[in-house]
């Protein structure tokens, strides 16, 4: 019986012993020992790389395949314009709709016709002594100085100086500005509560201080209505603001109540305003919880 020279038992012996011999050789010799295996399996790999590129070739031809993403990008390019000229079309669509809200809660107010002319506000100033709004139309466009400017039923301020193509508007929180006003509760009632008042403005903050008496008291969430001799009849009505804060009086705590009046909207960052023209016929004003104020 033939023996066989190499079994599982004697390569496994052989490696057994290999590597407990290379174990306990110096590092220099096997830094020498290691890179003869790993290039002899190099070189053996070198030689039928060639062969076995020129039988892959041949088993399978190169793809002439090719991918244009060319109209795809197009595609998705053309996506994107259209999203941003929805945002365009929607911004628009606010803005006009903002205008409507405005002219509808003027026109209420209003039993005979008036001109009411929409103005964007190009810009805002805030100084020490005075506060205004910068429009982009003037006087070719029918704007003179004194005319009342509104933002729906909010009282503004009026035309200080009207140019060719621009003016500008005196907000009603400017320094010294004093305004006569009633203080009514903001739901109609037959017989409001209602109170006549002396408010001016506050040099600290965008708001108008007004004292009342205690006997009839102002409460938080009250609207001041213009009721001003020294304005237009036009503007007579209109919502000056909301009474944000009462407190008792500093001097007389017992006889008289202090008050805060704060602009339904920040005036400064309006982007536009309605510009009340005065009409030659007589107007008539209507404010809620009060009867007409005829001229």
């Amino acid at each position: 019986m033939k023996r066989q020279l190499f079994t599982a038992g004697r390569l496994l012996v052989v490696a057994v012993v290999c590597l407990t011999l290379t174990s306990q050789m110096p590092a220099a010799w096997l830094a020498w020992l290691t890179p003869l295996p790993r290039d002899l399996i190099q070189t053996c790999l070198n030689l039928v790389e060639i062969p076995l590129k020129r039988g892959s070739d041949l088993i399978r031809a190169p793809s002439d395949l090719t991918v244009s993403l060319g109209q795809q990008k197009r595609r998705d390019d053309n996506y994107l314009d259209l999203l941003a000229l929805n945002r365009q079309l929607n911004q628009q669509i606010q803005a006009m709709q903002e205008t409507i809200d405005q002219l509808s809660a003027l026109r209420r107010r209003f039993v005979e016709e008036v001109q009411l002319l929409p103005v964007r506000v190009a810009g805002a100033a805030i100084e020490d002594d005075l506060h205004t709004l910068t429009l982009s139309m003037g006087a070719m466009h029918g704007i003179r100085e004194g005319m009342v400017v509104a933002t729906g039923a909010s009282l503004v301020g009026r035309i200080g100086f009207a140019g060719q193509n621009s003016s500008n508007v005196r907000l009603i929180t400017s320094p010294k500005t004093t305004l006569i006003v009633r203080i009514l509760p903001p739901d109609a009632r037959p017989q409001p509560r209602q109170a006549l008042c002396q408010i001016e403005s506050d040099p600290t903050s965008m708001a108008l201080l007004g004292r009342g008496d205690a006997d009839n008291p102002v409460q938080v969430g009250d609207l001041a209505h213009l009721a001003d001799d020294r304005w237009p009849r036009q503007a007579q009505g209109l919502i000056v603001g909301t009474v944000v804060q009462v407190t008792p009086d500093p001097k007389t705590p017992l006889l008289r109540t202090q008050f805060v009046v704060k602009p339904l909207r920040s005036l400064p960052f309006l982007g536009q305003v309605i510009v009340i023209n005065v009409s030659t016929q007589p107007d008539v004003l209507t404010t809620p919880g009060t009867k007409a104020i005829a001229p």
